[in-house]
């Protein structure tokens, strides 16, 4: 699971890596380099999910990518 993104803004190209915090969503980033308001795509819940070079961590699980930790954070039941 990758904990750093690299977000690239849509209205100018300006990109910088950011780091995934664990339990934050990130529905705004202000692009230093235009100034714009960057905000998701619609039917993704993050900047990350549209923008970034990596999906947020609540994503990046959500797709198996660490599936040991869904919900509660307790442990994957064994098969």
């Amino acid at each position: 699971m990758s904990h750093n993104s690299v977000v690239k803004c849509p209205h100018c190209g300006y990109f910088q890596s950011e780091y995934l915090d664990e339990g934050i969503i990130v529905l705004h980033w202000r692009c230093p380099g235009c100034g714009a308001l960057v905000e998701p795509e619609e039917g993704d819940c993050c900047v990350y999910c549209s923008h970034g070079s990596e999906k947020c961590l609540q994503a990046q699980r959500a797709a198996g990518l660490d599936l040991s930790t869904l919900g509660d954070g307790a442990p994957a039941p064994e098969k």
